[in-house]
């Protein structure tokens, strides 16, 4: 049998299965390309939600700072506290400000409205205007612990923010219910 003698089909048909190939590999590509443009969105979706989800989060801190050990009497002893802003238009809720050094020491509050506030020897106050008292003593105290600040916003989700300044989302701990 030689190439002469093997019916191969006519031209159209030739044709007609090449443009059929040719229009399954463009669907293919499409398919293809839909897949990568939907997996695109759902994560620019997911990261907007994200943003929606740390709004109030992103607005509140805390910080070590220097204050008077009574932040009314401009003459009292220069200790360290703590600063906790919650620069949100909305109180949050179940804060738990930890002391790191050695152990941790917590202090809870059920809700910090908007604001700066000081904490010194676990009492908190609205921050009076400078947190660095105007005279700074020749020795200052020792700094050797840092501060986590752990909270609800008003969804309910929880938060921790880590002594370098981090925010995470954290599961809720039913302790602190």
């Amino acid at each position: 049998m030689t190439l002469h003698d093997m019916d191969l089909g006519d031209l159209p048909t030739w044709i007609s299965a090449g443009v059929a190939l040719a229009a399954l590999i463009a669907v293919i590509r499409a398919a293809s390309a839909a897949w990568r443009t939907l997996s695109l969105e759902r994560a620019r979706d997911e990261e907007r939600q994200r943003s929606v989800d740390r709004a109030q989060a992103d607005l509140v801190a805390a910080w070590p700072a220097l204050a008077n050990s009574d932040p009314f009497d401009p003459d009292s002893p220069v200790v360290w506290g703590v600063v906790v802003r919650n620069a949100s238009a909305l109180p949050i809720h179940q804060v738990s400000v930890d002391h790191l050094d050695s152990g941790v020491q917590s202090v809870r509050y059920e809700a910090i409205p908007p604001g700066d506030f000081l904490l010194v020897d676990r009492e908190m106050y609205p921050r009076p205007e400078g947190v660095v008292p105007p005279r700074l003593p020749d020795n200052l105290p020792t700094r050797e612990w840092t501060v986590e600040l752990r909270f609800s916003d008003m969804a309910e989700r929880r938060w921790h923010r880590d002594r370098r300044g981090n925010l995470v989302r954290i599961a809720p701990d039913p302790s602190e219910s």
